[in-house]
């Protein structure tokens, strides 16, 4: 049961690490550049990891499909379906009081320029990396200078007018 509890508050974390920080059209922003089997896998404490998969994409929609993996098993599921307002100009996950700038980060065994957003609460300093190249954009986390979530692998099949 403890362990059960552990996989679930670390779940919520990166629910809210990945999906609080970033709007539905920043989410969208960062997908809809992406075909359906597109994915990114991220790698999370206490030896979990997660997947987002691109599974469906219209004019109107996208649709991801979320899977949390310990050891090989997939232990939860779930899709989000995000609504494309093309006409809506992007939000990014920038608050007033964030530092942002770009860094050079490995990412996967190659070298990519990130935009990096920092922002100190005053009790503890939240880092996000994003990069237009990889699905999703989100790169990896940190809190207090501790990977909270890092992107270990991923397929970007490029959409192409």
């Amino acid at each position: 049961m403890k362990k059960i509890a552990g996989i679930v508050y670390i779940t919520l974390i990166v629910l809210v690490i990945f999906t609080g920080c970033s709007s539905a059209a920043e989410k969208a922003r960062y997908w809809e550049r992406f075909n359906p089997g597109s994915w990114v896998l991220y790698e999370l404490p206490d030896g979990l990891q997660k997947k987002v998969s691109l599974v469906n994409k219209t004019d109107a929609q996208i649709t991801l499909k979320v899977e949390m993996i310990k050891q090989a098993d997939i232990v939860g599921s779930s899709e989000e379906k995000i609504l494309l307002d093309l006409d809506t100009e992007s939000e990014t996950p920038v608050k007033p009081d964030m530092l942002e700038y770009v860094q050079d980060t490995l990412v996967v065994n190659q070298v990519m320029a990130c935009k990096v957003y920092e922002h100190d609460t005053g009790k503890e300093l939240q880092k996000l990396w994003f990069s237009d190249q990889i699905p999703g954009g989100l790169v990896q986390s940190a809190l207090e200078g501790s990977l909270t979530l890092k992107l270990i692998d991923y397929e970007a099949k490029y959409y192409v007018k």
